[in-house]
């Protein structure tokens, strides 16, 4: 998020990847579980409270990278900022 927010999507998107190689067991731990696994459920309110916030920040984000590739905002250009930024990084890292 830090490098979408200082405007570089090329280091959103290759963030990941680096990240995994660098923590290869937290990396195994993080692909057992989705964001949505730590807001349901009977989990402390601090937890689902930073959670919800990291969610709202990343929303924010894909918005910012949007508009910075595509001059739009709209669901199509959600939608792929969504995979350049997400999808295609966690498939490559799975």
């Amino acid at each position: 998020m830090a490098a979408i927010e200082e405007g570089d999507g090329l280091a959103a998107a290759l963030h990941m990847s680096a990240w995994a190689r660098l923590n290869l067991d937290d990396a195994r731990l993080l692909l057992l579980y989705s964001r949505h696994d730590f807001v349901s459920g009977d989990w402390p309110a601090p937890l689902s409270h930073g959670v919800a916030d990291q969610a709202r920040r990343f929303e924010g984000c894909l918005e910012r990278f949007a508009q910075l590739a595509w001059g739009r905002s709209d669901a199509t250009s959600l939608r792929l900022s969504q995979f350049v930024l997400a999808d295609a990084p966690l498939a490559a890292v799975r």
